[in-house]
């Protein structure tokens, strides 16, 4: 997958290989008033992925970095339940594969469109299965955003969606505080060949209609009518 029909990667082109896997946890929004989303979906590293789960990680939104010129190489795990909602924002449903749907960078819309439009393959992933996409960053694009694209109505909401920012060739990424070597990141030191083009790269993500809830009692005394399994 990914090039079986169209390689829009040049053969010369710098490869990147991003593992990384969907996931459902509860996450906490706002810790003094207790507001959270019990059933928050996201891409997440593969290598981040036990840690962002036993809470050991902080979870954040998911954004690679990329430089222009280089053939990426998507492989995504399906971590996630299979059924979804059964709360008071949304019905219980089927939600048995996911994908990763791009904007912005050239694919193979046959194999790696993330999708399962007319005679294009199924681009998903069942639970528990892997499946490799392939993009080339063909220009200077600065962002490319990318989500599900099999329940983009329900799992948007919930939090699967990202963002990749794009740099220019020979562009290194690195974590402000440990100076280590990061491929992902929402707040990074980008150094750059020229001598005066290094700089601090930050991706803000701004989330709407978010399915959240706040422990019973903790906003109005008519709370109990509105009370769930998992908050008010």
């Amino acid at each position: 997958p990914g090039a079986f029909f169209v390689n829009p990667c040049p053969t010369d082109a710098p490869r990147k290989r991003i593992e990384f896997a969907a996931i459902q946890l509860d996450v906490t929004y706002n810790k003094k008033l207790g507001w959270h989303n019990p059933q928050q979906r996201m891409y997440v590293l593969e290598e981040h992925k036990k840690d962002v789960l036993a809470g050991r990680r902080p979870p954040e939104p998911f954004s690679p970095l990329l430089n222009v010129g280089d053939c990426v190489e998507w492989v995504l795990t399906n971590d996630l339940p299979e059924r979804y909602g059964g709360t008071a924002f949304d019905r219980e449903m089927h939600t048995g594969e996911v994908s990763i749907h791009q904007h912005q960078v050239h694919y193979d819309v046959l194999t790696s469109d993330g999708a399962a439009n007319g005679w294009n393959y199924d681009g998903g992933a069942d639970t528990g299965q892997t499946i490799r996409y392939q993009t080339y960053v063909q220009a200077d694009v600065r962002s490319n955003s990318f989500h599900d694209h099999f329940y983009p109505a329900i799992t948007q909401d919930a939090g699967l969606f990202g963002g990749s920012t794009v740099h220019p060739a020979g562009c290194t990424f690195s974590d402000p505080t440990t100076g280590e070597p990061v491929t992902v990141g929402i707040a990074v030191d980008v150094r750059c060949p020229g001598e005066k083009d290094d700089f601090r790269n930050f991706a803000l993500f701004v989330e709407d209609h978010v399915p959240m809830f706040q422990p019973p009692g903790a906003s109005s005394a008519d709370d109990a009518r509105f009370e769930t399994k998992h908050g008010v």
